[in-house]
């Protein structure tokens, strides 16, 4: 069960489903944070930019 000041990771492609049964807010957080320009890599991944420039 997730509470309040839980942190809830995901990694690897995990398959999750959240069904919450009273009013719930998340956040979520992209490491490296999200560009916009991001593709997906042979392994899935979203490699970092090389330079500021592109991101």
């Amino acid at each position: 069960m997730i509470r309040p000041g839980d942190m809830y990771l995901l990694d690897k492609h995990d398959r999750h489903t959240l069904r919450p049964k009273t009013l719930f807010r998340a956040i979520c957080v992209f490491n490296p944070p999200v560009t916009g320009r991001e593709d997906h890599d042979a392994d899935g991944a979203y490699p970092a930019p090389k330079t500021l420039a592109e991101a």
